[in-house]
């Protein structure tokens, strides 16, 4: 069975969807990069927010994974020339906080 980690928290429609397409999958918010090493061996797919860092010694470790999904724009937390160099395929949410930033500038506008 595919197995996925999620992070941090995400809308209940990512589990749900995951699980939809045959992913069995672990949320586990409360994981750290203490404790990371010791379990990306079992995952195809993790999921990650800013406290996360996939850099070579923790995708050397990750046999299974093929998709290092980001929450968020930024993807200076990931190491993409050595992901892909391992086939892992890294996804992001570029447009994610577009109605954070549109709130945050009406606000200023207002102010």
């Amino acid at each position: 069975m595919k197995k996925a980690l999620v992070t941090d928290y995400v809308h209940p429609s990512l589990i749900t969807g995951l699980e939809d397409r045959g992913y069995s999958v672990d949320y586990e918010t409360s994981i750290d990069m203490s404790v990371l090493p010791t379990i990306i061996h079992k995952y195809e797919m993790v999921v990650i927010n800013s406290k996360i860092k996939m850099f070579p010694d923790f995708i050397d470790q990750a046999a299974q994974l093929k998709y290092i999904c980001r929450l968020g724009s930024g993807l200076e937390i990931i190491d993409l020339d050595y992901a892909a160099q391992n086939n892992i395929h890294v996804i992001n949410t570029p447009s994610g906080n577009n109605n954070g930033e549109a709130e945050h500038a009406m606000g200023m506008l207002l102010t």
